[in-house]
C-alpha cells in the first residue's frame, strides 16, 4: 500500500528513504552498482537529485548501473511524492527515451533502467502513481517483447506491479494496452497479457466484467493462435474470466461455456443447453460476451439444425436484455450473421432469423445515442470541474483526467444494480469518498470541501444518460415498505421468453395472487423465488414454499414427518409440533397416521402446519386440485402480520377463489404480464 501523503512529505521520512539506500549499499546490496555508477547520494530527496538520477538512468551502460538508477530514482520519488513527478514529467521522459532506443535497438540498459524506475516508483507510491503509470502501459507491454532479455523481464515485473497497485475502478483504463498486446506478433507478449488478465479477473471481477465484450474476442483470438504456449494460456484464463459473471444462470453454464469455447465441435450441444436453461435474471453484456461467440459460430455453421437453434437462442438473448446499450458491442457481428441466415434455403431458418433480428433491433433501440457518448460526457464534466476545483494551474491534467475516469466507473457500477431514490441521494457522497484519497495523495488536501457540488453535478449528468425507465425509478418513491423489491426480472425457459422487464414487489403484510394457464411459468417463478437466486432478492430472507404435492417416504407418520421438516434448532420441537398440528385440526388418530395414507386435503393442512413452524417472512403457496385456495389461506389469515407477505399461485379455473383471499392479483398470459381487469392495484 502507498504511504500516506503526510508521511511522504515528511522530511525525516524523505531522508530515511535515502538512508535505507545508503545502508543497503554499505551492506553490499548494490555496492558494486553504486561504485560503477558513481552516484553521490544527497542528504535528502530534492528535485535536483531526482533530475540527476533520471539522467543517470537514461545513460545507464550496464545492468548494475540500471539497477542502481532505479533504486535511487524510486527512493527519491518516494520522498518527494507524486507532485514533483508530474511537474518534471519524469515518467513520460523516461519512457520516451526507452521507446526511442528500442526503435534503433540501442542502449538496452537505459531501457532496462527506465522500466525498473517505473517499477520502483509504482511499488513505493502505490495508487498515487496511477495517473502517471496508466498512460505508459502500452509502452510497458511493448517492452515485454524487447529483444534484450533483461529488458523484457523488467517490463514483466513492472506490469505485474502496476496492475497489483491499481484501484479496481481503474481496471477498464488499463485493458486497452492488454488487448493490443494480445494482438501483437510476439507470442511472449500475448502470454504475459493473458496471465495479467487472469490476475485482474481474480482481483477485480466486477470492474473487469464490464470489459468482457472487448476482452473475450481478444482471448478467443489467442485460443486459435499457432503458438502452443499462447493457446494454453488462453485456455487457462477463460474459467477465471468467467468469475466476472454475476448472472446466476450464466454461472450455472460455466462448464459448458468453457468447453464450447475450447472445442468448436461442441457448439450444437452448447446451444441446446442454453435453450433448456431457465432464466429469471436479465441478460447483461458480461454474460453475452461469453455466449455470443458460441451463437455466432452456430449461425455461421453449415448445419441446418444448428443454424436454426442458434437463431432462436440469439433472439432469446436479445429479448432478455434490459439496457439496449449492452447489445451495442455485438451488433457489428450479430446483425450480419442474422442477415446471412435470412437468405438460408430453409424457410424455418429464415423465420427464426427474422424473429431474432426483430428482437435484436428492438433490444438495441436508439442506443441512447450510445452509452459510450454518455460515459464521455460525464467523464469530461468531472475532469473539467475537478481541474477547476484543484486549480488548473497547479494540478497536472493527468490527475484530473484519471479522477474523472475513476468517478465515471464508480457511477456505472452504482447504477448498474438495484435503483432507488436512496441510491440517488447517496451517490454524490459515495463518489466523493472515492475521489478524496487520490486527491490527498497528490497533495490536493483542500479538495474535500470543494467536492460536493462537483459530485452532485456529475451524478445529475450521469442520470440524464440513463434510460427513461431507470430515471423514473430513481426520482419517484411511493413510500411503501417492500419486503421484496426485485427490478428487471425476466422469465424464460425451453426457448421461450415469458416475462421481460418485470418488477417483483411484495409489500409487508399483504397477500398476492398470481394466476394463469398451465405452462406460462408460474411454478418456475415460484421455484426461483424460493431459491432466492434472483439478482436483487434480499439475502437471508426467510422464505417457505408450500407445493401442491407432499412427497414422503412410505412408513413415515405425521409427527415424524413434521420433525424432519421442522427448522433446525427449533426449541421444544415436539411440543411445538403437537400444538401446531392441533391448531390445523389433526386429531390423535390422524397424527399417528402415515403421511402417504392421508387425503389430499389433510396433506395440504400438514404443509400449512409445517409452514407455521418455519414462521416465514415470505410464504409461497402453489395452487392445485387437492384443496381450495380459501382453505389453504384460512390457516394463514389470522397469522398475517406487517412483518411478512404471502404469494399464492393458481390456475385460471381457481380465479374466483383467489379474488376472495388476495388483496393484489396478477394474471400472466400471452407472454406478457398485465393486471386482471377485476384486480385493484
Amino acid at each position: 500500500a502507498a504511504a500516506s501523503p503526510a508521511a511522504r512529505s515528511s522530511p525525516s521520512r524523505s531522508r530515511a528513504a535515502l538512508l535505507r539506500v545508503r545502508a543497503a549499499a554499505a551492506a553490499g546490496k548494490g555496492g558494486a552498482a553504486s561504485e560503477e555508477s558513481g552516484f553521490e547520494l544527497p542528504e535528502a530527496p530534492s528535485v535536483e537529485a531526482l533530475e540527476r538520477f533520471l539522467a543517470e538512468a537514461a545513460s545507464a551502460a550496464s545492468a548494475s548501473a540500471a539497477t542502481a538508477a532505479a533504486i535511487y530514482v524510486s527512493a527519491c520519488a518516494s520522498g518527494l511524492g507524486p507532485v514533483p513527478l508530474h511537474a518534471t514529467r519524469a515518467v513520460p521522459r523516461l519512457m520516451n527515451a526507452a521507446h526511442e532506443s528500442a526503435e534503433d535497438r540501442s542502449a538496452p540498459h537505459a531501457r532496462e533502467a527506465a522500466v525498473l524506475c517505473l517499477n520502483g516508483m509504482s511499488e513505493r507510491l502505490g495508487f498515487a502513481f496511477e495517473p502517471l503509470a496508466l498512460p505508459q502501459l502500452p509502452q510497458i507491454v511493448a517492452l515485454v517483447g524487447d529483444r534484450d532479455r533483461k529488458v523484457g523481464e523488467a517490463a514483466v515485473r513492472t506490469l505485474e506491479t502496476v496492475v497489483s497497485c491499481l484501484d479496481p475502478l481503474a481496471v477498464p483504463a488499463a485493458m486497452p494496452a492488454l488487448y493490443h498486446g494480445m494482438r501483437t506478433v510476439s507470442w511472449h507478449v500475448k502470454e504475459v497479457c493473458l496471465r495479467t488478465v487472469g490476475r485482474l479477473a481474480a482481483r477485480a471481477p466486477g470492474p473487469l466484467g464490464a470489459c468482457m465484450p472487448e476482452c473475450v474476442p481478444a482471448v478467443i483470438g489467442c485460443l486459435n493462435d499457432s503458438n502452443a504456449k499462447v493457446q494454453s494460456a488462453a485456455s487457462e484464463v477463460i474459467p477465471t474470466m468467467l468469475s466476472c459473471v454475476d448472472n446466476p444462470e450464466t454461472q450455472s453454464l460455466k462448464a459448458m461455456i468453457v468447453r464450447a469455447l475450447r472445442e468448436p465441435s461442441f457448439t450444437l450441444e452448447a446451444v441446446d443447453e442454453i435453450l433448456s436453461q431457465t432464466f429469471v435474471n436479465a441478460m447483461d453484456g458480461t454474460s453475452l460476451a461469453f455466449l455470443m461467440p458460441i451463437l455466432l459460430r452456430g449461425l455461421r455453421s453449415e448445419t441446418y439444425e444448428l443454424v436454426k437453434k442458434a437463431a432462436t437462442c440469439a433472439g432469446n438473448m436479445c429479448a432478455l436484455i434490459v439496457n439496449g446499450a449492452e447489445l451495442a458491442p455485438f451488433l457489428p457481428e450479430l446483425n450480419p450473421a442474422l442477415e446471412m441466415a435470412l437468405e438460408h434455403s430453409s424457410p424455418a431458418v429464415r423465420a427464426e432469423a427474422a424473429t431474432a433480428r426483430d428482437k435484436l433491433l428492438e433490444g438495441v433501440g436508439e442506443l441512447q445515442a450510445s452509452a459510450r457518448k454518455g460515459r464521455d460526457v460525464v467523464s469530461e464534466l468531472l475532469r473539467t470541474r475537478l481541474a477547476d476545483a484543484l486549480g488548473a494551474a497547479t494540478t497536472p491534467p493527468e490527475v484530473a483526467a484519471h479522477m474523472g475516469s475513476l468517478g465515471t466507473s464508480l457511477l456505472e457500477r452504482l447504477f448498474a444494480g438495484k435503483l432507488s431514490t436512496s441510491l440517488l441521494a447517496e451517490a454524490p457522497q459515495r463518489l466523493a469518498a472515492e475521489l478524496v484519497p487520490l486527491a490527498v495523495a497528490v497533495g490536493a488536501t483542500s479538495l474535500a470541501e470543494k467536492l460536493p457540488p462537483v459530485c452532485e453535478a456529475a451524478v445529475e449528468a450521469f442520470v440524464e444518460q440513463l434510460p427513461l425507465r431507470a430515471q423514473q425509478v430513481l426520482t419517484s418513491s411511493d413510500g411503501k415498505d417492500y419486503l421484496v423489491d426485485v427490478q428487471n426480472c425476466i422469465l424464460a425457459f425451453a426457448g421461450r421468453v415469458l416475462l421481460k422487464k418485470a418488477d417483483i414487489r411484495f409489500q409487508r403484510g399483504h397477500r398476492y395472487g398470481l394466476i394463469g394457464q398451465n405452462g406460462v411459468g408460474k411454478t418456475t417463478l415460484l421455484n426461483r423465488l424460493s431459491a432466492g437466486d434472483i439478482r436483487g432478492f434480499p439475502p437471508g430472507l426467510n422464505v417457505h414454499y408450500i407445493r401442491h404435492e407432499v412427497v414422503c417416504e412410505d412408513g413415515v407418520d405425521v409427527v415424524a414427518f413434521c420433525m424432519q421438516k421442522a427448522p433446525a434448532g427449533l426449541a421444544d420441537a415436539a411440543v411445538r409440533i403437537e400444538g401446531v398440528l392441533a391448531e390445523v385440526g389433526f386429531t390423535d388418530e390422524l397424527r399417528a397416521s402415515e403421511v402417504n395414507n392421508l387425503s389430499g386435503g389433510w396433506k395440504m393442512k400438514l404443509s400449512v402446519a409445517i409452514s407455521i413452524l418455519h414462521a416465514p417472512e415470505l410464504l409461497l403457496l402453489e395452487g392445485g386440485a387437492a384443496a381450495p385456495l380459501s382453505l389453504r389461506a384460512s390457516f394463514r389469515r389470522e397469522r398475517a402480520t406487517a412483518a411478512g407477505a404471502e404469494a399464492l399461485v393458481s390456475r385460471e379455473r381457481e380465479r374466483e377463489e383467489l379474488v376472495e383471499v388476495c388483496e393484489r392479483k396478477l394474471r400472466i398470459a400471452e407472454r406478457k404480464k398485465r393486471p386482471d381487469k377485476a384486480a385493484k392495484w
